[in-house]
């Protein structure tokens, strides 16, 4: 198994109040990266198999982890282009036959939450969190059945409202991901059109996901944290996280 931790981001929301990588940032002793570089090890991934796509000041990601994928572009493109960049180069350069981990690079959660992930038989999974309905959802969501498959991926917009689902049980896309090495395929052969490369990589998933056979693993009430560093509230939860 492999691991990508998508770290070239330009802190584009919060550039005025930090000046490194958000996955750089402090909790407790140790940082965000060193954190999730750890829960893999833990959970039986080698460090060698863990890859950091870096971009802005990637030097300082460099002093923590040096098996890094760079992304000399980071400030054109947005994280398609690096998740683009990473499975071209473990798909085809290393020839990778095994699953593929995504993690957001800015995302701190409690090291209980991979394990399942990693030991799990199925090979495509989203890591979600249950969501009641709102309005206010513009993250992935999903919907599954009885059995955890994930029956519809949506992107909440003015073309796909989420209002017609809010009976449904809903299922919001943490930023963390498994593929199999055939579905990691399939999206990279999607990533290589540049007219992707400015957005996320997750835009094009729903016509992925929504041809079966994705499963949906939502975060276990025993789960003490999972968020990530979108904005000024994120950044003083963080800093005011007991761990």
């Amino acid at each position: 198994m492999k691991a990508v931790i998508l770290a070239a981001g330009y802190n584009r929301r919060l550039k005025n109040i930090i000046d490194i990588p958000k996955t750089l940032l402090k909790v407790g002793d140790t940082t965000i990266l060193e954190r999730q570089i750890n829960a893999l090890v833990e959970s039986g991934l080698k460090k060698e198999d863990i890859f950091v796509v870096s971009g802005y000041k990637r030097e300082m990601i460099e002093k923590v982890h040096n098996n890094i994928i760079i992304n000399e572009k980071y400030i054109e493109y947005d994280n398609a282009y690096s998740v683009y960049l990473a499975l071209k180069y473990l798909l085809e350069d290393l020839n990778t036959k095994e699953e593929i981990l995504i993690f957001d690079g800015d995302l701190i959660y409690d090291v209980e939450l991979i394990k399942p992930l990693i030991e799990s038989e199925k090979e495509d999974i989203f890591v979600t969190r249950e969501t009641p309905y709102s309005s206010s959802i513009k993250d992935e969501t999903m919907i599954v059945n009885q059995d955890n498959e994930i029956m519809q991926m949506i992107i909440p917009s003015e073309e796909t409202p989420l209002d017609k689902y809010k009976d449904e049980k809903l299922f919001v896309y943490t930023g963390i991901l498994k593929l199999s090495e055939g579905k990691a395929n399939e999206l990279k052969r999607v990533l290589e059109n540049p007219e992707l490369w400015k957005t996320w990589y997750t835009i094009p998933l729903p016509n992925i996901v929504n041809k079966g056979g994705f499963y949906n693993l939502p975060i276990r009430e025993n789960i003490k944290f999972c968020f990530d560093i979108d904005d000024k509230k994120d950044l003083e939860k963080l800093r005011n996280l007991k761990i």
